[in-house]
Order: C-alpha cells, then sequence, then structure tokens
C-alpha cells in the first residue's frame, strides 16, 4: 500500500510540475505577446511623430510663402503689370451717398409665364379690431406706392 501511496503522490506531483510548466509557458507567451505589441505601438508612435514634426514644418515652410507672396509692395506691382490698374485719381472717390448713382430696377415680366401654376388663395384669417387699422394702413401704402405717388402725396417718383 506503501507503494501505491507513493506512487499516487508521485504522480500528483509531476501532475502540478506539469501544470507549473504549462502555466509557466503561458505567462511568458503572454509577456512575449505584450512586448510585441508595445515595441509596434512605440514604433507607430514615432511615425506619427516624424510625421507630425514634418507636417508642422511643410505648415511653416507654407506660411512664410504666403507671407513674402502676399508683401503689399508686390501685388502693387503685380496689379500694375498685369492688371492695367492705375492708382486712384480723387475725381474718381465717391464723396457722399447722393452721388452714387441710382441702382438699377428689376425689370419684372408683364405677362406670367405659360410653366408656371397658377397661384392658390391663401386663406384669410378673420382680422382683430387692433390689426384692422393697421391693415387698412398698409393697404393704402400699397396702392400709394403701386399708383406711383410719394408719401409727400406730390404725384409720381420719377428717378
Amino acid at each position: 500500500m506503501r507503494d501505491n501511496n507513493n506512487r499516487s503522490t508521485f504522480l500528483r506531483k509531476s501532475l502540478l510540475y506539469v501544470v507549473l510548466a504549462l502555466c509557466a509557458a503561458g505567462t511568458g507567451g503572454a509577456l512575449l505577446y505584450a512586448s510585441q505589441e508595445v515595441r509596434e505601438a512605440e514604433a507607430r508612435l514615432a511615425r506619427l511623430h516624424r510625421a507630425t514634426a514634418q507636417e508642422r514644418e511643410a505648415i511653416h515652410v507654407l506660411e512664410a510663402e504666403w507671407s513674402f507672396l502676399n508683401r503689399p509692395e508686390r501685388l502693387e506691382r503685380l496689379a500694375a503689370e498685369r492688371l492695367d490698374m492705375d492708382p486712384p485719381v480723387p475725381k474718381t472717390l465717391v464723396h457722399s451717398v447722393a452721388s452714387l448713382p441710382e441702382p438699377l430696377k428689376p425689370v419684372l415680366p408683364v405677362v406670367k409665364p405659360a410653366y408656371l401654376p397658377a397661384p392658390r388663395p391663401a386663406a384669410q384669417p378673420s382680422p382683430t379690431p387692433a390689426a384692422s387699422s393697421s391693415q387698412a394702413s398698409f393697404r393704402s401704402l400699397l396702392n400709394k406706392l403701386s399708383s406711383g405717388e410719394t408719401e409727400t402725396g406730390g404725384g409720381p417718383h420719377v428717378p
């Protein structure tokens, strides 16, 4: 029986050693995998730092070039050479808003094009007593404007 007991103890110890060896090998493999991942991540980080430094350098060069190209004396020289422009003279400068010409008024078609649909009548809300007086004054203003009268009542406005 003692021999049997020694044998079971030996098997238990052997099994324990095998399990411990497998655990050590698994831990070593996991450690190796993690260290490789860290090295790859560090290499990627170094590449990103180099790329960022190169981009900053390129931005710095472009900003310097932009400043060089946008010097006022250079732009004046180019405008004089290529755009055939002269410096402004005092008589061409605007001194007041009144000296500006009247803007062109848009020309609206007299007849509605056939491809446009007919307008739908809008629903008329019932006017409130306070709103009816403002609507009446608004309508009278519209009538005056459409007939060509000015606010002073002096007849049609001729620009």
